[in-house]
């Protein structure tokens, strides 16, 4: 689908092309529909990065109750029909779920003050949550699950008073979950869930945690117990090393140096080895004797 033309559609307010199998970028011109207030592009195929300039929308704080056009397509049937536009448009949402974006989040998102809702689920956004998140003082429900997110949660996540809905869950996130009055009723470990990293209430452990380091009297008494022991074990295996080349030379030592010697030991060594085998083939002798006397 192409937006060459959206000039005259600078008054539209509400788009939604959910699920229509549209692949491409996400058109860049769709910024110019600055009274917009609904956009819903989920369940497509749409590749390539958000638009910054997304940032740019969704900004109209009121509307007067009149008449607006608004888009929607389901299907790839086109509708434009006029609505009644009241109070209940003042909710903002943007939901790009379910798509093949890649990419950072843009920070200039972070501008949408009256944002309600965002649903940035199932892509393959990468980065980190913006750290401005805390200035979308409007949202009330937050999705970035399913995507390749990485680094901490922003501390100014606990700054959304309004937020009843969190969505944070298998993305590559780490750190301490932020604590603060909205975020503590928020309960829900899955909301966390498939972050390997992360740490804190509501999950149920703290397996993830890093062990608090040790205070400097007791490291340094650690360090010199270490000390203490690695000097010990090296006399040791020095000892062991010395007594070993000691008893191995002398007595190879004596045998190749004394040829008197030396036959006598092999002597003996051979003598030994006839007595073990007679003694083996006795007893091999002894059991075929007596397993041909049970057989028959």
């Amino acid at each position: 689908m192409h937006f060459r033309n959206v000039s005259n559609l600078s008054i539209v307010i509400s788009l939604n092309l959910r699920g229509n199998d549209l692949s491409g970028v996400i058109p860049s011109e769709l910024c110019s529909l600055s009274d917009l207030v609904f956009m819903d592009l989920a369940d497509n195929y749409f590749t390539g990065q958000i638009p910054p300039c997304f940032g740019l929308i969704f900004q109209r704080s009121s509307i007067g109750e009149t008449k607006y056009p608004r888009i929607e397509v389901t299907e790839i049937i086109k509708r434009q029909q006029e609505v009644f536009i009241g109070p209940s448009w003042l909710a903002s949402n943007l939901d790009l779920s379910n798509n093949n974006l890649v990419g950072t989040i843009p920070e200039a998102m972070t501008n949408i003050s009256t944002l309600v809702g965002l649903n940035l689920s199932y892509n393959h956004l990468t980065g980190g949550i913006p750290e401005k998140i805390g200035s979308m003082i409007s949202l009330e429900s937050l999705d970035l699950s399913n995507n390749y997110l990485s680094g901490t949660i922003p501390d100014s996540l606990s700054s959304l008073t309004a937020l009843s809905s969190l969505n944070l869950s298998n993305n590559y996130l780490h750190g301490q979950i932020p604590t603060g009055s909205q975020l503590q009723t928020l309960d829900d470990p899955s909301i966390y869930t498939g972050n390997r990293g992360l740490y804190g209430f509501p999950l149920q452990d703290d397996f993830n945690k890093p062990s608090s380091p040790p205070s400097q009297t007791n490291h340094d008494g650690e360090n010199d117990d270490k000390k203490e022991h690695e000097h010990e074990r090296y006399w040791l295996y020095q000892s062991i090393m010395i007594g070993f080349a000691t008893g191995f030379w002398g007595v190879v030592g004596t045998l190749v140096l004394n040829i008197s010697w030396r036959h006598a030991y092999f002597r003996f060594v051979e003598e030994i080895a006839n007595k073990i085998y007679v003694q083996f083939k006795v007893k091999v002798n002894r059991c075929m004797k007596r397993l041909n006397h049970d057989q028959r």
